[in-house]
């Protein structure tokens, strides 16, 4: 039997159970982040000191307070983006207002489908749709080879790269996609 797939675009998720797998998914993908999500507090933060750590609570609180496009099988979360449509990005020269992609998470069970390419696929229409002027942008870090090839794949450019700000040879890269 072929399982049932289905986005879902929250601009705040309100349903507890949605919440609960949210932060589910999060703790079960947090050690594939560099640093890990069990050292972050936030989906922004920009010093990647080593924080105290609370789990992934204070990430997923964070999380929380954006819109997100759940991707789910059969009526379960197996995937999301979180993100921003009007965000100052203060790392940016200039600090612009972008359309800013905050944190793609896909159940390590669920890899290898296409799933991740298709939630950002989703995001993307939802964003030119919305606000078809605004230049869409993300980071990630420089050792991030699955998100590296699908960035190059879905048409982002690096637009501005912080040398070793992750630790020793691990960037932190920022990557636009135009506006159409």
């Amino acid at each position: 039997m072929a399982e049932r797939e289905e986005s879902v675009l929250r601009l705040r998720v309100q349903d507890e159970e949605e919440k609960r797998e949210i932060r589910e998914l999060l703790a079960l993908c947090a050690g594939d982040f560099v640093p890990p999500l069990t050292q972050r507090s936030s989906t922004t933060q920009q010093s990647w000191e080593q924080g105290s750590g609370d789990g992934v609570a204070l990430y997923a609180e964070a999380l929380l307070q954006q819109s997100v496009l759940l991707w789910k099988q059969d009526g379960k979360t197996v995937g999301l983006l979180s993100f921003r449509p009007e965000y100052v990005c203060e790392a940016l020269p200039g600090q612009p207002t972008v359309f800013y992609l905050s944190t793609l998470c896909v159940s390590p069970a669920c890899r290898g489908q296409g799933l991740a390419r298709r939630i950002y696929e989703a995001v993307l229409a939802f964003a030119r749709e919305t606000l078809p002027e605004r230049p869409v942008v993300l980071r990630t870090w420089s050792t991030n080879a699955p998100q590296l090839r699908l960035m190059a794949r879905l048409g982002f450019a690096e637009i501005f790269r912080l040398p070793d700000d992750r630790g020793p040879g691990v960037d932190t890269v920022y990557y636009r996609l135009a506006p159409r």
